[in-house]
């Protein structure tokens, strides 16, 4: 009787042993790789969302800048994540007239999901132009129709190596409406 008892355990234990495997199995192929998918997915909304939220910071400081008086300054700080840059395209430049007095910004995706969705899938690019190269880029225009002199620093057409803080002044030096704002980075 003893001997039924402990056969009885030992099944038991087995059979436990082999639904715990059953288990770690569905775990590590099915739910641990869409965890790894959906995290990055998360990392790129926030890049985008850092990205898009430090050119429109830009764009509403030139709107303001420009409303205001002569000799006006505004300084902001913005957070550029990694992957993520800003284009000034200013007045004159010697670009289409349709992108001048425009901060463009763009960020490159890295999660290699094409076309870029969440999970949900929805675009991670929403209202943006998304390019075959992994770019989502958007061309925000000042409401104040203000012109746009582009400063040391914003011509540059690479991606931040790494995220960045950066301080941007805005200036109006006149008081003609027609004449352009001047935006630089500052120290």
């Amino acid at each position: 009787m003893a001997n039924d008892f402990l056969g009885t355990k030992g099944q038991l234990s087995v059979e436990f042993v082999l639904i715990l495997v059953v288990i770690l199995l569905y775990v590590s192929t099915l739910i641990q790789p869409k965890i790894v998918q959906f995290q990055g997915i998360s990392e790129e909304t926030f890049g985008l969302g850092y990205t898009s939220l430090a050119a429109n910071k830009i764009v509403n400081a030139i709107d303001l800048v420009q409303l205001s008086g002569k000799d006006t300054v505004q300084t902001i700080t913005i957070f550029v994540p990694e992957n993520g840059y800003i284009i000034c395209k200013g007045y004159g430049s010697v670009i289409p007239a349709t992108d001048q007095n425009t901060i463009t910004f763009k960020y490159t995706l890295t999660s290699k999901i094409s076309p870029p969705t969440d999970a949900t899938g929805a675009s991670l690019c929403p209202l943006d132009t998304y390019y075959g190269d992994d770019t989502c880029v958007k061309k925000l225009v000042p409401q104040s129709g203000a012109g746009i002199n582009c400063g040391v620093g914003f011509t540059n057409q690479q991606p931040a190596p790494n995220a960045q803080l950066l301080r941007v002044q805005i200036t109006k030096t006149s008081s003609n409406p027609a004449e352009p704002v001047e935006i630089k980075l500052v120290q």
